[in-house]
């Protein structure tokens, strides 16, 4: 059985943390996709605990499962007597009273398991639904100050780094301008489908400054892998741009079951490849795949796969 080991845990940046490779999403604790029932929740917990050598690391918040996941991730964790230690928290709020938020959320935690990892979630959506540059500004305050409270928490000792999570990566350009963050985590922006040179730089200038990336979204909301929607959206044949995800995506697919590979082993791999990032953000709700998604981070893919990508023009790397 492949696990990750310790020794496979990477740095995370300047905080003095270490963390394994993959982050592991607890929506399906929340019922996010499907109302799960009880016996397959706690298979869930169980293969996290099986194929990660603690800490296991675990994404948490409002978008991945909210209050009921919390609640869930205390009773699981108390039923398979899971120490504090062994579990790292990735922490994902809201700008609106994020400091007081995140100790509401402790309480529902059991003030046990206390998040180490908080982020500003979505502050790029929030920014951009700014009506004038001058509404635009004061929701940079917003944030700005948002992060402030959370700051506070690190200063007393309470979370180990404060970062900001997102999909607009310009966007998160921009706050780190306003605000110094620890950690970025990047949703739907660096796969195999979009790995474009400017992207590639950014997260590059992150890692000369020793800011740890999570990367997540690597699947496009499942279509990497054959769902029927990209990014949350149902795609229509009839349209051209949509035409022409959907005949990349059956390239892409051909090439990786030419390679012997899955597809999303091919979009993990490629995932962690990036410079800066120490590891992909990975949510199901199915517990025997677990050991699937471990195995694709383990396990390199060949590099006449990004080859052949290259030479049918399905990479831009």
């Amino acid at each position: 059985m492949l696990k990750i080991l310790a020794a496979d845990h990477r740095p995370f940046g300047k905080t003095g943390l270490t963390v394994p490779p993959i982050a592991l999403g607890t929506s399906a604790l929340g019922n996010v996709r499907s109302i799960l029932p009880p016996a397959k929740k706690v298979a869930l917990c169980g293969e996290w605990l099986n194929h990660v050598e603690p800490p296991i690391w675990l994404e948490t918040g409002p978008c991945c499962g909210g209050a009921q996941g919390l609640e869930t991730l205390f009773q699981m964790a108390q039923r398979l007597d899971v120490s504090p230690d062994d579990v790292l928290i990735g922490h994902l709020l809201n700008w609106q009273d994020a400091a007081q938020a995140w100790r509401g959320d402790c309480r529902l935690l059991g003030d046990v398991y206390r998040p180490k990892l908080v982020a500003i979630n979505e502050a790029d959506k929030y920014l951009d639904e700014a009506a004038s540059p001058q509404e635009r500004d004061r929701r940079i305050a917003d944030v700005t100050r948002a992060f402030q409270e959370l700051l506070k928490l690190k200063e007393a000792g309470e979370v180990v780094a404060v970062g900001v999570a997102g999909k607009d990566w310009r966007c998160i350009e921009m706050i780190g301008k306003h605000v110094p963050f620890d950690w970025v985590r990047l949703s739907g922006c660096f796969s195999p489908m979009h790995g474009a040179p400017d992207v590639v730089r950014f997260m590059a200038s992150l890692a000369e400054r020793q800011i740890p990336i999570v990367l997540a979204g690597v699947f496009h909301s499942g279509f990497l892998v054959g769902g029927q929607c990209y990014d949350h959206r149902v795609l229509d044949t009839e349209d051209e741009q949509d035409a022409r995800q959907l005949a990349w995506r059956k390239s892409f697919v051909a090439l990786c079951h030419g390679h012997g590979i899955s597809p999303a082993h091919a979009c993990i791999q490629f995932a962690l490849s990036a410079p800066g990032v120490v590891a992909v953000a990975v949510d199901t709700t199915q517990p025997e795949r677990v050991a699937e998604n471990v195995r694709s981070v383990l396990t390199r893919v060949p590099g006449s796969l990004w080859e052949s990508m290259k030479e049918e023009g399905l990479l831009a790397m």
